[in-house]
């Protein structure tokens, strides 16, 4: 199948590169574009694609036609519409979009994964790439993000946050992340100090959480009817309020990922610098709230969004938390993450078919598919 060919055609081309950046900023300028030969294969079928992807309609018929909404923020978004209207082709949109995650994707994978090939693996595992295929302006702001979290682990904040803005420009539900970096930055400075995260913590708020699930949707009805956001879909047919175990699975995994490394805390404390503390704190956070919204999947409409916004940070974390791994459970731990994620995105999108990934079609002939 045409996905799983670009895959392993991207770890191929992967094979001669290495890590062109890190979170202390050395760079090797020598292969500081290698980053694009794993790309292309991705970027080939993410830009020349058509009616792939159950939103893709949307994007070259609706918002090509009107736009953002008058007062909305998306003005980003708007430009990449505008761009699409000066050469009179609605898919310019998808293209635009397809360009923006494709290299902010991959610059985040070589800039900050300790592995690339698994990392490349791990963006078509964990179905983000699916994902992308729809739900074109989430995937593109959440590869900004991950992207800029090397400005978050130097703290270089305010690029951080405008860097965060402008995914909020993308898409609206993007503006989450500015919250959780400042939210963030206040921990860091206040609470950790660059001590490791207390995960029986965690889980006690996960536990409190979620017995307050009743109240933390009455708060956020209230909130959203209040500044008239997102208000619609609380009580509409995308709130449904039925939970998935797939999307539990997407969201879970990570995170056992991350508790099974915290749980060789003793041999990673011995050997690690303070910012190898705050990345791995970093990276907790992140797969935490990607469980944590599995885990409120019922009580917040298509809350499978939300779960996307964060649990992808584990194709770049994966490879930091599994050689900080005893011997004993990396392999273990490594085959959990992989077996997790074949069967929950075989299951979403090959058994289920969910999202409109299947025929693949290409814009060059409208009316020729292949798989």
């Amino acid at each position: 199948m045409i996905y799983i060919v670009i895959t392993f055609l991207s770890i191929l081309l992967a094979l001669p590169s290495k890590k062109i950046y890190s979170f202390n900023g050395i760079r090797d300028n020598k292969r500081s574009f290698l980053f694009l030969l794993p790309m292309l294969p991705f970027l080939f079928i993410t830009i020349f694609r058509y009616n792939v992807g159950t939103d893709y309609m949307q994007y070259v018929t609706n918002y090509y036609s009107y736009g953002i909404s008058e007062n909305g923020f998306e003005y980003i978004f708007q430009f990449i519409i505008n761009i699409a209207h000066y050469y009179k082709e609605p898919h310019v949109i998808v293209m635009l979009l397809g360009i923006i995650f494709c290299c902010f994707i991959f610059l985040a994978i070589y800039k900050y994964s300790e592995n690339i090939k698994f990392s490349i693996l791990l963006l078509f595992l964990t179905g983000f790439f699916f994902m992308s295929l729809t739900m074109m302006r989430q995937a593109a702001a959440t590869a900004i993000f991950l992207f800029s979290l090397g400005y978050l682990i130097k703290r270089k904040y305010i690029k951080c946050i405008l860097l965060n803005i402008c995914t909020g420009m993308i898409h609206s539900s993007a503006l989450i992340y500015v919250l959780f970096i400042i939210t963030y930055i206040i921990l860091d400075k206040f609470i950790l100090k660059s001590k490791l995260i207390n995960l029986k913590g965690i889980i006690i708020i996960s536990i409190c959480i979620f017995f307050s699930s009743f109240f933390i949707r009455s708060f956020l009805e209230f909130v959203t009817a209040s500044l008239n956001i997102y208000s619609g879909y609380f009580g509409s047919d995308q709130d449904s309020g039925v939970s998935s175990g797939t999307h539990f699975l997407f969201g879970f995994t990570p995170f056992i990922t991350a508790i099974i490394t915290y749980q060789n805390k003793k041999l990673y404390l011995k050997n690690s610098t303070e910012e190898d503390i705050r990345v791995f704190n970093l990276y907790m956070t992140l797969q935490w709230l990607g469980f944590l919204f599995s885990l409120l999947m019922t009580i917040i409409p298509n809350g499978e969004r939300l779960i996307f916004l964060f649990m992808p940070t584990i194709i770049i974390s994966a490879p930091f938390f599994l050689n900080r791994t005893s011997n004993r459970y990396r392999m273990l731990s490594k085959l959990f993450l992989i077996s997790s994620f074949i069967v929950s995105m075989g299951y979403y999108f090959y058994v289920r078919k969910s999202l409109d990934m299947f025929p693949y079609h290409f814009i060059f002939n409208k009316w020729h598919w292949f798989i």
